[in-house]
């Protein structure tokens, strides 16, 4: 299944949104910078795991989702701010994630008790620097993934015609 429509298939399901990273590190700020974006305006729990996922097993477990949604910096190679989603079964997060033990640990842990689809939703990083601006092309990411997320999971209610951004209505 390719990314967009991996992400369309979790609309409508019960969905816990976790988002990895490190503010202070630049580009690594993509997960919680997102989660900030969306809370409130998406139809799922929304946690922000800051750097350490494995922290937050217990408040997803409690959240009993079908679907987990891990938005995270993730190295892959591609052009700085370039967006991919995949299936958490197919990758190895400790190779490519800025997070490597503790969202491997944390994946394994949660993985088994989620019944649907699990998605690592990531950025490649131009710059992953202690006190680092956010790359323009990261912050673009971030805009571009928070609206599909509230396309895609957003509450029927806010759906109404309103100015558009991008091809959706928010």
């Amino acid at each position: 299944m390719r990314g967009l429509d991996l992400l369309l298939s979790l609309g409508g399901k019960r969905t816990a949104i976790v988002g990895v990273g490190q503010t202070l590190r630049a580009d690594d700020g993509f997960g919680p910078m997102v989660c900030s974006n969306i809370a409130g305006l998406v139809d799922a729990e929304v946690i922000d795991a800051g750097p350490v996922p494995e922290n937050f097993i217990g408040p997803v477990l409690r959240s009993r989702p079908e679907n987990l949604i891990v938005i995270d910096a993730v190295e892959m190679g591609l052009r700085p701010g370039s967006i991919a989603a995949m299936s958490l079964e197919k990758v190895r997060p400790s190779r490519i994630s800025t997070h490597c033990c503790s969202l491997d640990l944390f994946v394994g842990l949660i993985g088994i008790a989620i019944e649907g689809k699990a998605v690592l939703l990531g950025v490649q990083p131009a710059c992953l620097v202690f006190g680092g601006p956010i790359s323009p092309e990261v912050m673009q990411a971030i805009e571009y993934v928070s609206r599909i997320l509230i396309h895609i999971l957003g509450p029927r209610y806010i759906k109404t015609p309103g100015p558009h951004i991008g091809p959706w209505r928010c």
